[in-house]
């Protein structure tokens, strides 16, 4: 069983989760409206992950390991902001990185 989960760009944070896969827009919707502080949807990314990843992410028990490739998120997702940045001279994937690091640091 997978898990459809919304977390916010930059911190890595998990917004909200749902086992319906179809449940994007209404995931997005709720992140956007749930006092979480996040202003708009670019700052919200939607993954698709194992019961066993989503698990280790809410767990405080979850290795140092697991809990950084959560919060890193998709690797094509990285590549696309890697791309974009280059296009618009801009550092969105540095500080998603930075953010990451600074949620999950090394143990």
């Amino acid at each position: 069983m997978s898990m459809l989960i919304c977390i916010h760009k930059t911190t890595g944070r998990l917004l909200e989760s749902s086992s319906k896969q179809s449940a994007s827009a209404q995931l997005i919707a709720n992140a956007l409206s749930g006092g979480h502080g996040v202003i708009s949807e670019s700052e919200v990314e939607t993954l698709t992950v194992s019961q066993e990843t989503f698990n280790a992410l809410v767990t405080e028990t979850a290795s140092y390991a697991m809990k950084r490739r959560v919060a890193y998120g998709d690797l094509a997702a990285q590549l696309d902001m890697i791309y974009w940045d280059k296009i618009n001279g801009t550092s969105l994937w540095m500080d998603h990185v930075a953010a990451v690091k600074a949620l999950v640091p090394k143990e």
